[in-house]
């Protein structure tokens, strides 16, 4: 047998009959989305990093937090203090409503592990799920 034919200036493959044209370049995927949901789809890729930001952070303030009752660290130096200050500002917004919800289970906080679950969930099962049925 010869040589493959590389495709023709105009994407027609002569060798095949000239009348297919060659596979479109970019990804499959690309052709299969609906017009309305190429955004729907950026806005989901948005909110994925924001999750994968927050889940980041979180992984940060539950080792720091371990650090810190392990007395490891010492809230007495200036820059783990200013880390757990902030850490403890991003998050107490989202804990609160979360540690309203939960009954009171004294000197363990629940807050940080549902607030995690839901992270993963979010993150892992929800968005994919919906980027797949919008673009099927």
């Amino acid at each position: 047998m010869g040589a493959p034919l590389a495709p023709s200036p105009r994407g027609v493959n002569p060798g095949r009959g000239g009348s297919l044209p060659s596979a479109a370049p970019g990804p499959r995927y690309l052709a299969t989305i609906p017009e309305g949901a190429a955004m729907i789809l950026t806005i989901l890729q948005i909110l994925q990093l924001l999750l994968d930001v927050a889940f980041f952070v979180m992984i940060v303030h539950i080792i720091l937090s371990w650090l810190i009752n392990f007395q490891v660290l010492n809230l007495r130096q200036p820059l783990v203090a200013g880390i757990w200050d902030g850490l403890n500002r991003l998050l107490e917004p989202v804990y609160g409503p979360v540690r309203r919800m939960l009954p009171n289970t004294g000197m363990l906080d629940l807050a940080p592990l549902v607030v995690f679950i839901g992270i993963i969930i979010a993150r892992d099962i929800l968005i994919p799920n919906l980027a797949r049925s919008l673009v099927y």
